[in-house]
C-alpha cells in the first residue's frame, strides 16, 4: 500500500517528506523501542514504529532502506532527526499512542486494503 495511504486511513500526519510518501510502498509494520530490533525486523517495505527519537532511527532506516518512521507516544522529531530524514528522503509520521496502538492501528489499515 501507498505510504500516503496508509497514513490517511490510520489518520496518522507525515511531518516529514510527505511527497516521498506518495510512491513509498508499506506492506508489513514493526514497532519496537530498540535499536536491535528494528534492525532485525526491518525491511525496505516495511514501516518502523518506536518511541525513540534520536537521529540514529534515520540510520537504521537506511540500512535497512525502509522508506519511514512513525513516532509514536507524542515523540516529535527533534531537529538531528528531521535534517537526517530530509538528507536521506525518509519519511516520518507521528502518533500520540503508544507504538503498540500505533502498530496495531496501522495494521488494521494495511489489512483493510488487503496488504499483509
Amino acid at each position: 500500500m501507498r505510504l500516503s495511504k496508509l497514513a490517511a486511513l490510520a489518520g496518522l500526519p507525515l511531518t516529514a517528506n510527505a511527497q516521498k510518501a506518495e510512491t513509498a510502498e508499506v506492506r508489513r509494520v514493526c514497532a519496537a523501542n530498540r535499536i536491535s530490533e528494528l534492525l532485525s525486523e526491518a525491511a525496505p517495505t516495511t514501516l518502523l514504529v518506536t518511541a525513540l527519537a534520536n537521529r540514529h532511527l534515520a540510520h537504521v532506516a537506511e540500512l535497512t532502506e525502509s522508506p519511514a518512521i512513525c513516532l509514536a507516544g507524542g515523540v516529535a522529531p527533534d531537529a538531528a532527526l528531521l535534517e537526517a530524514a530530509g538528507a536521506r528522503g525518509l519519511v516520518l509520521l507521528t502518533s500520540p499512542e503508544d507504538p503498540a496502538r500505533t502498530a496495531d492501528r496501522l495494521y488494521r489499515a494495511l489489512q483493510s486494503e488487503g496488504g499483509t
